[in-house]
């Protein structure tokens, strides 16, 4: 496979569009790699072996149902799986990045905050 970055960057800037929404014709590879100039990528544009891929759609329907689920609490942390209970507990709002020290684990944190809290109901239990 031909490398098209160079074509890519030049039909990106002619278009005036993002290099990802460049589309080229998988099936005219040996015209596409020769085109090293601006004229050439609009040459190749109005053949139609270069084209501007549409927009996607952004529906109200998918807007409000994640708004929905934003309204839950879903979509805040980008890695949940690196956090532990104690980063929601923190008051400056920093979050715990201690790596997992056990699968499904969690963090070291994470197994400290366990113990205590088996401590809280064991003298919850131990008073009743």
């Amino acid at each position: 496979m031909v490398s098209l970055k160079l074509q890519k960057r030049l039909a990106a800037s002619v278009l005036k569009c993002g290099q990802h929404k460049i589309w080229s014709d998988p099936n005219e590879i040996n015209e596409i790699p020769l085109a090293n100039s601006h004229r050439n990528i609009t040459c190749l544009h109005k053949d139609g072996l270069n084209i501007k891929k549409p927009a996607i759609v952004h529906s109200c329907a998918c807007v409000a149902f994640r708004n929905k689920a934003k309204r839950k609490g879903q979509h805040t942390l980008t890695n949940a799986s690196y956090l532990c209970p104690l980063s929601s507990s923190q008051e400056d709002g920093s979050q715990c990045k201690n790596k997992p020290t056990e699968v499904g684990k969690g963090c070291a944190c994470a197994k400290l905050a366990r113990k205590a809290k088996k401590g809280q109901k064991r003298a919850a239990e131990s008073s009743e």
